[in-house]
Order: structure tokens, then sequence, then C-alpha cells
């Protein structure tokens, strides 16, 4: 009987209903419990750890959940939003922090997050055109320490960010005009100036830009598209003047409408709308006569436009030697041109038979028609 009561003296489990908890007010009461207890933390397992440490992170007793795991020293699961070896190294640092003189200050505790929309839907607020952060100056997603400026990041342009993160507005706090590292190397190569400073704004400090394979200025942009727009621009009293009226559909001015004609009566004279420079009415010189060939060479060699008469003569010469050029072309298979074989010859390359040719066949079908 001593033995018996001897072991009734060891606690019993104690199974009375002691009311509500902070277990009654967990959020993982309704989800799976094999979600908070993955079998690693990295590879295939990160997800579900992600996925757990979310549900944690709108749990509003994630601090005592926390707590009550590290007093009873849980070595497995997700508990308060961190796996064991978070609880781990959570109180590594407690241990060490206790141990440093007390003269030392005591860091605050930084809020965790699950991920980036989270802190930044939780401390971002609109104002005026901008978006302040009203949350700290840090905060921890997922484990990773980040400041305000990377959160915002991450979130509004869905990637990480290059270098420091820096505020590109005059308002204090902003997070929504921001520019990483990147972001600021690519706005100085664009609006770098040329080598020489004089030159930018300009033309040529436009093709130095062009040469060097960079992208131009906005000076040197704008002054290269002024020159083109200058340039393209029709002048009024000219043929293009005439033809940008019409193609505007307006009726053209009279200074146009004289242009256009005395080019087409250009045109029509010398060949070409070219304005004639005093000396290119004149008459050839070195005696060659106006009207014929050496009249049309002559004006070629002076640099005038030949005139009717000269285009004239010159084309019949050149039909006139294309056509002697076919006609009295020899043989070239060996045969006596003006013989019935070179005639044959001629009809073999498939030519026109010249003169000689053909009156030497003529004559060999007279003898054989007296024979």
């Amino acid at each position: 009987m001593t033995a018996i009561f001897t072991t009734l003296k060891t606690p019993v489990p104690d199974t009375l209903d002691h009311g509500d908890t902070w277990r009654t007010h967990a959020a993982c009461r309704t989800e799976d419990p094999d979600l908070f207890f993955p079998a690693g933390e990295t590879g295939p397992y990160a997800a579900q750890a992600a996925e757990a440490k979310a549900v944690c992170c709108r749990c509003p007793v994630i601090d005592v959940c926390l707590q009550w795991a590290m007093d009873q020293s849980q070595q497995d699961g997700i508990w308060g939003g961190l796996t064991a070896r978070e609880r781990h190294n959570l109180r590594t640092r407690r241990a060490r922090a206790a141990r440093r003189p007390e003269t030392t200050s005591r860091p605050s505790a930084i809020l965790r997050y699950a991920t980036d929309r989270n802190a930044y839907d939780t401390h971002a607020l609109a104002v005026d055109g901008h978006i302040e952060w009203t949350g700290p100056n840090e905060v921890r997603v997922d484990g990773v320490r980040r400041s305000p400026n990377q959160v915002a990041w991450r979130v509004t342009r869905n990637k990480a960010p290059v270098g420091q993160v820096l505020i590109d507005c005059d308002h204090d706090g902003c997070i929504a005009h921001l520019t990483d590292r990147a972001a600021r190397d690519e706005h100085a190569r664009l609006n770098a100036p040329p080598a020489d400073p004089k030159r930018c704004g300009t033309v040529s400090g436009y093709r130095l830009h062009r040469r060097r394979g960079e992208k131009a200025c906005a000076p040197c942009r704008e002054a290269k598209n002024g020159l083109t727009r200058e340039q393209r621009k029709p002048v009024c009293g000219t043929r293009k003047g005439y033809r940008a009226h019409r193609s505007r559909g307006e009726e053209a001015c009279a200074e146009c409408r004289q242009a256009n004609a005395d080019a087409d009566r250009r045109l029509r004279n010398t060949g070409t709308t070219l304005q004639l420079t005093p000396g290119s009415a004149e008459t050839p010189k070195r005696a060659a006569r106006c009207g014929t060939n050496s009249g049309y060479n002559a004006h070629r060699r002076q640099g005038t436009p030949p005139c009717k008469e000269c285009r004239t003569a010159h084309n019949a010469a050149v039909q006139a030697q294309r056509q002697a050029s076919v006609t009295n072309r020899p043989p070239t298979t060996g045969e006596d041109c003006g013989t019935a074989s070179g005639h044959r010859a001629h009809l073999a390359r498939h030519e026109a038979p010249c003169q000689p040719c053909t009156d030497a066949k003529a004559r060999t079908r007279w003898v054989l028609a007296d024979a």
C-alpha cells in the first residue's frame, strides 16, 4: 500500500477546462497541422514553410505562441512564425544580449512580415501624390532585414533592386519615387554630354554621340530635330513649295505656280529642271555648231545642259551608230565578208547580214537563175 501512495505523488495531467486560452485564438486551429511541420527548411520545403509563416503573420497570438515555444524548447515545427533554426538563433542572441553589461541599450524588436506586400500594405500611406512610410526604419521580411525603400521597390516594380535604393524627389519619406544603382547609371548615360561641352546642343554634338555609339542627350536631339525640320520645310516660290501646297490640298500661291511653270519649261527645253546659269545659254565653243553631235559634246564639256537641237542630233547619231555596227559587222567564223558563206555566217549568228554579203547572195541567185 505504501508503494501505491508513493507512485501517486507524481503530478497528473490537468484535464480540466480552464476557459479561454491563447490556443483558442490561434489562426492555425483551422489549418492542417502537417503544414506547420515541414521535413526541411530549404529546397522543395521552402514553399511549405513560407505558407505556414503566412498563417502565423495574421495570427493575433503570434508573440505568445513564440514565447511558449521558446520556454518549452520546441525543436520541431513552426511556432510564432519562426522555424526551429530561427528560434535557435533567436535564443542564442537573447543569451548573448543577457551577458552584455546592463549599461548598453538593447535594440527594439523588429516587425516581421511574411511578404513585402504585407509590410507595404501595412505602412504605406498616400499623401498628395506621394506615398509615405509610416512604419519603422527597418522590417524583417521572411527572415531578411529590409529598409522601407527596398520593400517599396520590390512591391511596385516586382523585382529586386540593384545596389542602394534612394529617394528621387524632394518629399521627405516618399517611397513612390525611387531609383536604384542601375536606374541612376542609365540616366547618367542617357544625359551624358559630349567630350567637348561646347558642342553639346549642336548638330556636331549629336553626331559625336552617334560616333561613340551612345544615345544623344536631349539638347543634341533637339538641335538635330530642329535642323531636320528646317531642311524639310518647303520654301515658297519653288517647285517643292508648289508640291507642298498640292499635298495639303490647298491652292498654290502665285510664286509657287510660276516656279512650277518655269521648271516644266526647262524640262521640255533642256531635259532638266535645274535653272540655267548665265553661261549655259551660250553657244558651244570651238566652232561647234548647235544642233549637231559635236555641239552636244561641246555642251557636255562646258558643263552646261545641252539644248533641244543638240539632244536630237545626238540621239540620231547614236541610233545611226548602233545600226551601222549591226549592219556592217563582219563574220567571225573565218569566212570573207562579201561572199555567200559570209551571208550564211551572219544568219547563223541571228544577226542582219551586212550589205556586201547581201549583194554577194543576190549575185549567187542571179547566176543560178541564168544557169
